[in-house]
């Protein structure tokens, strides 16, 4: 037993030394080895012990509790021969300190533990003790109780190899069984090293198969495995963006329900912009088929467009309402009182996929417009868009299979003939998310978002947004009709006589004389003039003739009397009434179309001649 004044023993890399003395900021030690005395400080000998990595006090967590138990017992009985004390804390005179010695108190708890049912040796019992002492409970874990190795490790070359190879294969290949992709790595196996080769059992082949497969998704959908297969190969920073508009996703998504347009059932398109930092969105739109360019420059120009400066959607409210009385609308009241709520947020950067409307130009130049920059996300790799992504499904499971004409995720999980229920047309659908989207989805608790200010945490996006733009500063800037036509895509066409030509159809304008047969200030183009054309108004373009500066050409033809019935039905197009709808609902400067100014045709009149009466037509 040691005494009270025997010194302090320390180990440092490797060498013992003595503590002789220690004060506030220096420690005197004095070398086993050499006897020399040195002076640190405290910090000095902050090094860390090699034994302790492999004997953490974290050790004990990772054991199954009938081991941990097996250790707390153990450690019961080596702290009564050490301190002598015993588990329900008494003290027995057996193993007093003062009348006992340790070989005695050895003894005798040896004894006790074979009673008990854990024998042990002596000198064992003594390796217990000693690593006790120095690492308490995690010293008494048994190395074979932790013992890590590769599980790749004991996979035969050969079978690895080509385990590998056929894995890689199926990834766009259909989904194949864990017995087919055993099958086809023995049949190479023995192509490529011969008939005799020794290969692994049916269960060591379904483990490695466990090892190397789940990371792959073996038996999961094409899509999920593409998905896996195309994400890439790299160590991935958390991207959190504490400030708004820093980074807004836009993504496109077909809805799992059926609505009427006109007179067609579809299956409608949402396009969405997201904001990371609050998870608000800034802006939707819904088209009946697959989306172009120009619906994004309306998405975008939708987010430029405060909830606060849109129209009066009172009157087209209440006549969606009295047509479906089935599904419940807000009130204007109720639906004003939540715009207010919505905090204004300016996009910088639009984070987007690489579809070929995403890539147009007219998207980049709006963009540009703005001051905003365009990122885009790795080709196939919708995991990118994380948050986007994650929105849609928020969407299907709260709002979407709540709506008639719901055809679920997949066909094995759709009902019978949902395009047959009372469906919603395309405009109530538009209304309904636009109420969902603000009373529900903005107002929910969301997991992800925290005010680190207010230590506030499960917060809604209405509540972080708030928050964000009370300490950043925001500017607005709204859309003109100018700012709108620029954004557009041009086609550069040369002014005749007769105007400009695009898509067959001819366009002219009082305004454009002075331009005709004139070559445009852009040697690059040829003379060529840009003409914006917007695609849900064909009867007009507009020919820029200086930048931020158009004329308005018209349709040739389309003054004519007679000529009206015979133009195409523009205003019947499902496709453009949407979009009409949708940008006239968000305020945006979306052109509408203007019937044609037809001339007047006044009924011929004829004057009463008396002379003619009195004609003798007897002469004739």
């Amino acid at each position: 037993m040691p005494s009270v004044n025997d010194p302090t023993i320390v180990e440092i890399h490797g060498q013992t030394y003595d503590v002789l003395r220690v004060t506030g900021t220096e420690v005197t030690l004095r070398s086993h080895a050499s006897g020399k005395t040195i002076t640190r400080h405290p910090a000095d000998l902050a090094v860390t012990d090699p034994a302790f990595v492999k004997r953490s006090p974290r050790l004990v967590d990772e054991l199954a509790p009938h081991l941990r138990q097996r250790l707390g017992a153990l450690a019961a009985h080596l702290r009564e021969v050490d301190e002598g004390v015993s588990r329900d804390g008494s003290r027995r005179p057996e193993y007093d300190l003062l009348t006992t010695s340790q070989e005695t108190r050895v003894a005798r708890k040896l004894c006790e533990m074979e009673q008990a049912g854990m024998r042990m040796s002596r000198a064992k019992f003594m390796r217990k003790l000693t690593a006790y002492r120095k690492y308490g409970l995690a010293g008494l874990v048994d190395g074979r109780w932790i013992r890590q190795h590769d599980p790749r490790k004991h996979i035969p070359g050969p079978v690895y190899d080509t385990l590998l190879d056929v894995l890689n294969e199926s990834v766009n290949k259909s989904t194949k069984t864990r017995k087919y992709v055993i099958e086809e790595v023995r049949k190479r196996v023995r192509r490529e090293h011969g008939p005799n080769v020794l290969l692994p059992s049916d269960a060591s082949m379904y483990r490695y198969l466990n090892i190397l497969g789940q990371a792959r998704n073996l038996t999961a959908s094409g899509p999920t495995r593409q998905s896996a297969a195309n994400r890439r190969d790299k160590t991935f920073a958390k991207n959190t963006e504490r400030f708004p508009g820093a980074e807004v996703q836009v993504d496109t998504h077909q809805l799992d329900v059926f609505v009427y347009a006109g007179k067609k059932t579809v299956r409608p398109y949402l396009t969405v912009m997201l904001d990371v930092a609050t998870r608000m969105v800034l802006a939707f739109t819904l088209r009946i088929k697959a989306t172009k360019g120009v619906d994004h420059v309306l998405l975008i120009a939708q987010a430029l467009t405060p909830r606060q400066n849109r129209p009066d959607l009172s009157e087209v409210r209440a006549a969606l309402q009295d047509q479906m009385p089935d599904h419940t609308l807000l009130s204007w009241e109720e639906y004003q009182e939540l715009a207010r709520e919505q905090p204004y947020i300016h996009p910088r950067r639009i984070h987007m996929d690489n579809g070929k409307d995403y890539l147009a130009t007219s998207v980049h130049d709006a963009t540009g417009a703005i001051g905003g920059d365009i990122t885009l996300s790795a080709v196939r790799t919708p995991t990118d868009k994380a948050h986007v992504e994650r929105f849609f499904r928020s969407l299907e499971s709260g709002f979407v299979e709540t709506l008639p004409g719901h055809t679920a995720g997949n066909v094995n999980d759709r009902g019978k003939e949902p395009e047959n229920d009372d469906l919603l047309t395309i405009d109530m659908l538009w209304a309904l998310l636009d109420d969902w989207i603000m009373r529900d989805y903005h107002r929910r608790p969301h997991a992800s978002l925290r005010d680190e200010r207010q230590h506030r945490v499960n917060i809604s996006p209405t509540q972080a947004a708030t928050s964000a733009v009370s300490a950043v500063s925001q500017f607005r800037l709204p859309w003109t009709r100018e700012m709108y036509l620029s954004a557009l895509e041009p086609h550069w066409r040369t002014i005749t006589d007769i105007g400009v030509t695009h898509n067959t159809r001819q366009y002219d304008s009082e305004e454009l004389h002075p331009y005709r047969n004139l070559m445009s200030p852009d040697p690059r183009k040829k003379g060529k003039w840009p003409v914006k054309v917007d695609p849900y108004n064909p009867r007009v373009v507009w020919l820029e003739i200086a930048r931020g500066k158009f004329i308005e050409c018209r349709e040739r033809g389309t003054d004519q009397a007679g000529y009206l019935p015979l133009l195409p039905p523009v205003v019947d197009d499902p496709r453009a009434d949407v979009a009409r709808f949708d940008a006239a609902a968000a305020g945006t400067p979306m052109l509408q179309p203007e019937p044609p100014v037809l001339p007047s045709v006044e009924s011929a009149t004829y004057e009463d001649d008396d002379e003619d009466d009195d004609f003798d037509y007897t002469n004739v």
